[in-house]
Formats: C-alpha cells, structure tokens, sequence
C-alpha cells in the first residue's frame, strides 16, 4: 500500500473519448499547468514507500497519463514486470491508491505499483532476439479452410475435431511454439490456439534497409535508389558519360549512391559514372512544412517515387525506400502527426470485394491517422514499389529505427506511446506530385493552432 502526501491536481475532464480524440482535449491542463502543479507539492517523504525500496515494479500492464488522474490524457502503456524509479506521489480520482509519477513521465494508478528492493529493469519492446529481424517467427497460411484448435488434442478426436476456428482469406500467424502430437507439428500461434504446421508456409522478412545520410555514410540528399523501369530485381548499367553508350559497371538493386548533377534524362553518381534517371529513385531536400519547430523531428514522404526522408530539423537523417497504397487503395496526402505507437498490433480489415485479410502481430507500428499508419510488412520485399491497403510499409530495419526515432518517444518498458497536443508525435508529410503541399489534418492542425495561439502576443 502506498500512501498518500499530498493533494496535487483533479482532472473533471470525461474520459469517454477514443484514444485517438484524447488529444483534443482543450481543457486538460498543459505541460506547464501540470509542471506548476507538481512543483507545488511537498516533497516525497520517506513514508511513501518502505525505507528499503529501491524502484516500483509494475504488477500488470497498465496505462500512463499525463496527470493523477483517470481523466487525464493517456500518454502511454507500460509493461508487466518492469521495474522503474519513481518522482512523488500525489492524490487523485480514479485510483483507490495514490497516483505515482514514474521516470521517465508518466502517472500510474499506486494499485498497479509495488515497492521492489531490486534495480531498475527495462527492457525494449517488442523483444528481439539477437540477430533476429523481427520478434518471432511468422507464416502464411496457405490451405484454404484451414482450422485452429484451443488445444492439438483437439485435432484428434474422433469423427470430427473440435474446431475453434476456421481462417478465411488471407491469414498471417505468428509462432510462439512448436509441437508434435499424433505424429503431426502443430503451430501455437500468439492467441493462443494451434495450427497445423503444413497448412502455413514460414514468412522470411525482407533483409532491406534505407542508408543513414551524413554521419559515418558522408552522404548527403539527394541520393538515388537503384531501381529498373522494367523489373525491379534488374542491375542498373553505369555509363562513362552522360551521352555515352560504354557500360562500366552494374548497380545492385535498390542500391543507393549520390546524385552529383543531371544531365538531360542521365544522373551523375561519380567521376565518369552516369545512370538513366528513370531506373533510380532520388529522394531530395526539402523544406519542413510551416510551424515545425528547429530542431524537431520529421518525416516526409514522396508518393511518387516511393521515397521517405526522415529530417531532425532542416537536416535529413535517413534515406529509404517504402510501399504506398496502390492505385485501387490510394495513400492520402496531407501533412500529418504521429498520434498513437503500437510496439505490437494485429491488423484486419476487408477492402471492397476482396476477400478479407488478417495479419498477426505487426511490429514497430505507428499510427498517424485514424485508421493509417508506418509500419513493418514482413510479409513482403516489395519496397520501391505500391504495395499496401493505404499504409505505409517499411522494411523490418527502417520501421523498427524509426518507431523509437520518431516522437513521441518510447522508453524500455513501454508497449504503446500517445501523441498529445502538449507533447505531439512526429509530423508525417505525405505529398505527391499533385498536391505538392498538402494541409494539416487530424491533430497536426490542432498543434499547429495551440502553436499560433502561445505566439501571439
């Protein structure tokens, strides 16, 4: 039992909203109101915790908010187990418990909290084995019709198995075992339930990975992506002059290399070397869109070529190529926020006439409209090229760098981080040839209007 030391801050603000409307919240207080509020309070006492506590462990996954409080903003989730130090203590609704004010942000309600003598243990999320790209191992399924048990016993009972599930359309699991019953391998997916193993053909995630820019690298935008008109998987000639006709060597597929001129339809990528422009995608400088502060961080994103650039500031930091939204299930344009992180998330959905599809456990996700988002798709190497339902589909390495590049951040222990107005993710421009400067939408405008509003006079 924690007990109470002070009374700081009550919330009256309702907490009926979706997770994604929690931004808009007007009436919650800022950053500033809540730094007043707890700078006010007494000092945390000894009393607080018994003398020999060295962090709090976390008894069950639970949320974090911006203040002590129920009603206030979500901010995050932290996971089972983890062992974090604390700031103070303070009174609020929704907690039977005093709140506690976790390091490195956050409240939690004291019920989920228990004094540990132990040291701090984090851990970042998903967890990936050494080596590994991705954290397990995924499948397809390829029988049609095919079924999950609650248990591989129930595979084998007679006349007919007892079935607690039939896969229908397209069907991504991932494993989490292996076992052998009856002479048979089955599979025991993340839900729990089990799948025979020859009705699902193992997923090898795409080894692809953009190019840092600056640092070690010495590159700098643009840069160009190796990638053939005709097919994708081709070398690219190199040529000894912009006009000349002599091959000196071959690029690799989506290789990259610097852009040093242009001429006519050829780029210069080195003494002597000049590649056909239509076989390269050039990812270029470009400004931050309006309001974005000098050092914050940034992605923007060419539809038409298939590019992203990731930008802190006014300096671009990473290069990489993307799947967008083919032309059946266009990306929308627009110039976005980061509102919601995901360590892990199933996604479903079904789109017109298709059949429907599900996809197990998808890594290092991050949402920055209500219903699209930057994610891995370890279903596919197609980077380079229109892939996805409307999303943004990167690699396994690009999406996992910028989950915990972008803002919000997400410390160790975390398995979902919130965007809010007072703390906002990262803009996400997505732009086209034909909406060269796309508007703000979803809270990215509302960023943009509380920024307005603290510099007017």
């Amino acid at each position: 039992m924690i007990r109470a030391i002070a009374v700081v801050w009550v919330v009256g603000c309702s907490s009926g909203a979706a997770p994604g409307d929690r931004d808009a919240g007007t009436s919650l207080p800022s950053d500033a109101a809540v730094a007043a509020a707890v700078a006010a309070a007494p000092p945390l006492d000894a009393a607080a915790f018994p003398p020999t506590t060295r962090t709090l462990r976390v008894k069950r996954s639970v949320a974090l908010h911006h203040g002590p409080s129920e009603t206030s903003k979500r901010i995050g989730t932290i996971a089972r187990d983890i062992r974090v130090g604390w700031r103070r203590v303070a009174l609020g609704d929704g907690c039977n418990d005093p709140w506690v004010e976790l390091e490195p942000r956050g409240w939690v309600c004291g019920s989920y909290l228990e004094p540990s003598d132990k040291d701090t243990y984090t851990v970042e999320l998903p967890k990936l084995a050494r080596g590994a790209l991705v954290p397990g191992i995924y499948g397809v399924v390829v029988t049609e019709g095919a079924v999950t048990f609650a248990a591989p016993k129930d595979a084998l009972v007679k006349p007919a198995p007892v079935v607690k599930r039939t896969l229908a359309g397209s069907v991504k699991v991932r494993r989490v075992a292996e076992i052998e019953l009856g002479g048979k391998v089955y599979w025991k997916l993340d839900t729990g339930e089990y799948l025979a193993a020859n009705a699902v053909r193992v997923i090898e995630p795409s080894r692809w990975a953009g190019t840092r820019i600056g640092d070690e690298t010495g590159l700098s935008l643009p840069v160009a992506f190796a990638i053939a008109r005709k097919a994708r998987n081709d070398k690219i000639p190199v040529y000894d002059s912009e006009s000349g006709a002599r091959i000196v060597k071959w690029l690799q597929p989506r290789s990259v290399a610097p852009v040093l001129g242009t001429a006519a339809s050829r780029l210069n990528i080195g003494e002597d070397q000049w590649v056909d422009a239509n076989n390269m995608r050039v990812a270029e400088q470009t400004a931050p869109p309006p309001l974005t502060e000098p050092d914050e961080r940034w992605v923007d994103v060419d539809l038409d070529r298939q590019v992203l650039v990731a930008y802190d500031g006014q300096t671009p930091v990473y290069a990489t190529l993307i799947s967008s939204g083919s032309k059946r299930h266009p990306t929308e344009t627009g110039v976005y926020r980061v509102w919601v992180k995901f360590s892990e998330t199933d996604m479903t959905g079904q789109m017109g006439d298709e059949a429907p599809y599900s996809v197990a456990t998808v890594p290092w996700t991050q949402f920055y409209a209500k219903d699209f988002a930057l994610h891995t798709a370890y279903w596919h190497d197609k980077f380079g090229q229109t892939a996805s339902h409307g999303c943004i589909n990167l690699s396994p390495v690009d999406a996992r760098f910028l989950y915990f590049w972008s803002g919000p951040d997400v410390p160790e222990g975390w398995s979902m981080a919130h965007g809010i107005v007072e703390r906002p993710g990262s803009i996400v421009r997505v732009r086209s040839e034909a909406d060269p400067q796309p508007e703000l939408k979803g809270y990215a405008k509302r960023v943009a209007e509380a920024r307005r509003a603290s510099a007017s006079p």
